[in-house]
C-alpha cells in the first residue's frame, strides 16, 4: 500500500512515472527505512532475522481467527 500523500511531492504526471516511483518507493520502505517496532529494522533485516529462529521455538500469535466464530 502506498499513500498518495507520499507520491504527491515527487510532482509525478505520467502512469509511467507512477510505476516507477512507487517501484522506487516499495524499494525504500522495505530496504532502507527503518521501522521503530521493528526494533528499528527494515521490514527485509527484520524477515531475515526472524528467519533465523528455528521454527519450533519461534512465537507463535494469532492475530485475528477468521474461521473462528
Amino acid at each position: 500500500i502506498c499513500k498518495n500523500m507520499y507520491l504527491e511531492p515527487w510532482g509525478i504526471t505520467t502512469f509511467k512515472e507512477l510505476v516507477l516511483a512507487v517501484k522506487k518507493y516499495k524499494h525504500l520502505n522495505n530496504f532502507e527505512r527503518p521501522i521503530k517496532q521493528l526494533g528499528n529494522l527494515t521490514p527485509v533485516e527484520f524477515e531475515n532475522r526472524l528467519k533465523q529462529i528455528p521454527l519450533e521455538i519461534r512465537i507463535n500469535k494469532t492475530l485475528h481467527d477468521f474461521d473462528k466464530k
